[in-house]
């Protein structure tokens, strides 16, 4: 059972990682899935995505200690419970999945450390973000910049934000593991935030903290 990290970070909030190392049918067998759930395997040709949907519905047991909880999404794409008030995100990259419940809105994002991540750098930070840059760590660096603003962006929910201009992190200096502040800022929603990041096996994972 590769649960690679399960932090529960307060009461009402729990985040968890899973490292996919089974057959689709060895996970298939650890969760209850809906017909929806069903239908999307059913459709879906891509076997990574395929197991890392199962893997999401497996975390989600996990952290809910509940098998027959159902993931929706609404018209933006963002995942939500049905029948339940307790918020969700969810993130995958290669074979890690990770998901995160919190009674509030909340965001996850977990990303393979990449070359490419310096390549695009503009195209996501700000004027003062790409000047607290220092050439050590520059690829975590940006990778927590860059899943700290998904993880916001996901915490929004409504597909209107600009990385570059409306997600915004304050400057830190980068270790293995931390805690940095951001906000989000638009003409109707001006927000500030807590997120934990941590480098896990070369993936970079952040959260909002509650």
């Amino acid at each position: 059972m590769p649960l690679l990290l399960r932090k529960d970070i307060s009461i009402d909030c729990k985040m968890a990682v899973w490292d996919i190392t089974e057959s689709e049918a060895e996970l298939a067998k650890m969760v209850f899935l809906s017909k929806t759930d069903e239908k999307f395997l059913e459709e879906t040709k891509h076997e990574s995505r395929r197991l890392q949907w199962i893997a999401s519905r497996v975390l989600l047991k996990e952290l809910c200690g509940k098998s027959d909880l159902i993931i929706q999404y609404d018209v933006f794409g963002k995942p939500f419970l049905e029948n339940s008030e307790t918020k969700i995100s969810i993130s995958h990259s290669h074979n890690k999945v990770a998901l995160i419940i919190n009674k509030e809105e909340t965001g996850i994002d977990i990303e393979l450390v990449k070359e490419k991540i310096e390549r695009i750098q503009n195209k996501f930070m700000s004027d003062a973000e790409l000047e607290n840059l220092k050439a050590e760590n520059k690829k975590e660096m940006l990778s927590v910049y860059w899943c700290a603003k998904e993880s916001l962006y996901k915490l929004y929910g409504k597909k209107e934000l600009h990385f570059k201009e409306n997600i915004l992190i304050d400057s830190f200096t980068y270790n293995k593991e931390g805690i940095i502040s951001g906000r989000i800022v638009t003409e109707n929603f001006n927000h500030n935030f807590r997120l934990a990041y941590l480098n896990l096996d070369d993936f970079i994972l952040a959260y909002v903290l509650p």
